[in-house]
């Protein structure tokens, strides 16, 4: 794997942000063994390094209003 930072002192630096969050749902798929598995929700943002925390807020608030309703 090539470190783009080692090759290149000068490449653009980008920070990313990655939240799994458990939907304590079960989905069925067809073929699968077991045929049911847990429903997952990945959520992410990225920006340039020195412009990430500009709009980080935004993320958070956005991952906090997060619901999942799991009733029946």
């Amino acid at each position: 794997m090539l470190n783009q930072l080692e090759a290149d002192e000068n490449a653009p630096r980008t920070r990313v942000r990655i939240v799994m969050v458990d939907a304590g749902l079960m989905t069925e798929l067809k073929g699968a063994y077991p045929p049911e598995i847990p429903a997952y929700l990945l959520l992410g943002y990225a920006n340039d390094a020195d412009r990430f925390e500009a709009h980080a807020t935004v993320f958070r608030d956005f991952v906090e209003r997060v619901v999942f309703d799991a009733q029946p």
